[in-house]
C-alpha cells in the first residue's frame, strides 16, 4: 500500500472509532434517560423535558394530574409551564434557571407556586439537571422532575404562625413580668421599673398602669425608676402620658428613686413631667402615698427645663 491509501485507512478507522464512541454514549443516554421515566412514573413526581433549542418540551401525565388537569388538556410545552406559574414568583424562578444554565449555581432546585384547575395554587418542588450539551458545552436539553409539596408547605405556615404566636406571647409574658404592678395598700399601687424602657415597654406601662387604677380604685401610683439608669425621649414621654392619663382617672403619679444621671438627662432634653410628684426614694413615696390627705391633694406639676433644670413646685419630701 502507498502512504495515501495507509492514511486513508488511518483516517477510517479513526472515524470508526468516533462512530463507536458516540454509539457507545448515546446508548449510555438512552440508557439513563430510560431509567429516570421508569423511576418518575414509578413515583408521584411529574416529569419534564425540554428542548431548549426548539424550546419544545414534555410533561409527563403525572405533570398533568399534579395540577388537576387531564393529560393532553393543555400543550404540552414551555409555554404551558409558564402560563401557569404564580405571577409572584415567575421572576425569581427564570432568574434561578438562568443562572443554573449559565454555570453560576450548581444545581436547580426551586420551590414556587402553580395554579390548580380547580383548588387555587398549589406548590410544588421543582429540580433539573442538564441532560445534554452541544459541542461547546452549552445546555441544550434539560430534564427535571415536579412535586407537589402543599402539604409540607401549609405545616411551616402553620408551625410559623403558632411560632409567632409563641414568641408573641413570650414578649407580653416579659412586658408584664418586667412592668408588675403591685398593690401595697388600699388605693395605693406600686410599679417597680428595672432596665430599659423601650417603646413597647413604655406603651404596656401606660396599660399596666390605666388597668391598675381602675381595676384597685387607687388614688396613687408610685412608679419607682431606683433600677433605671438610661432615659431617653421615649420613656420621658412614656412618664407624662402615663401622667396624663392617671390624671384622667382622678389619680396622681409619684415617681421615687430617681437617679442623679437620669436627672440630668430629662433636664438636657427638656422632658415636662407634668403633675407628677418628684420624692427621694421608695420609702417617702409611700410615706406620701399613706398620708389622709393624700387623696384630696393635687400637687402643682414639676417642670424641667436646660436652664434652670428641676423646677419641683410640689412640696418634696425627704
Amino acid at each position: 500500500m502507498d502512504g495515501a491509501e495507509i492514511a486513508a485507512r488511518s483516517d477510517v478507522s479513526r472515524l470508526e472509532s468516533r462512530v463507536a464512541e458516540l454509539e457507545r454514549a448515546l446508548a449510555a443516554s438512552r440508557e439513563s434517560e430510560r431509567r429516570w421515566r421508569f423511576m418518575v412514573d414509578g413515583s408521584d413526581d411529574g416529569g419534564w423535558d425540554w428542548d431548549l433549542r426548539t424550546n419544545e418540551a414534555f410533561m409527563s401525565p403525572s405533570w398533568f394530574e399534579m395540577l388537576g388537569l387531564a393529560p393532553g388538556e393543555m400543550p404540552s410545552s414551555a409555554e404551558t409551564w409558564t402560563s401557569l406559574m404564580h405571577p409572584d414568583d415567575a421572576a425569581e424562578v427564570w432568574k434561578t434557571l438562568q443562572s443554573f444554565l449559565e454555570g453560576r449555581i450548581p444545581t436547580y432546585h426551586l420551590e414556587y407556586r402553580m395554579r390548580h384547575k380547580t383548588n387555587g395554587w398549589v406548590w410544588v418542588m421543582s429540580r433539573a439537571k442538564v441532560f445534554e450539551r452541544d459541542e461547546s458545552g452549552r445546555p441544550i436539553r434539560m430534564t427535571g422532575t415536579l412535586r407537589d409539596i402543599t402539604e409540607r408547605k401549609q405545616m411551616e405556615e402553620e408551625r410559623a404562625s403558632f411560632a409567632q404566636s409563641l414568641i408573641e406571647a413570650q414578649k407580653q409574658a416579659l412586658l408584664e413580668l418586667g412592668t408588675p404592678l403591685i398593690p401595697i395598700a388600699e388605693h395605693v399601687v406600686l410599679v417597680p421599673l428595672i432596665g430599659v424602657v423601650d417603646p413597647a415597654r413604655a406603651e404596656h406601662l401606660l396599660q399596666t398602669l390605666l388597668a391598675g387604677v381602675g381595676n384597685h380604685n387607687a388614688h396613687t401610683v408610685i412608679l419607682d425608676m431606683t433600677g433605671v439608669r438610661i432615659v431617653d425621649a421615649v420613656v420621658a414621654d412614656a412618664l407624662a402620658r402615663a401622667a396624663r392619663a392617671v390624671a384622667l382617672l382622678g389619680a396622681k403619679v409619684v415617681i421615687t428613686g430617681m437617679r442623679p444621671e437620669v436627672a440630668r438627662t430629662l433636664v438636657e432634653i427638656g422632658a415636662d413631667l407634668g403633675s407628677i410628684v418628684l420624692l427621694g426614694n421608695l420609702w417617702s413615696g409611700v410615706e406620701y402615698a399613706l398620708r389622709p390627705s393624700a387623696r384630696r391633694e393635687r400637687p402643682p406639676a414639676p417642670r424641667v427645663s436646660a436652664a434652670s433644670g428641676f423646677h419641683r413646685r410640689a412640696k418634696v419630701m425627704p
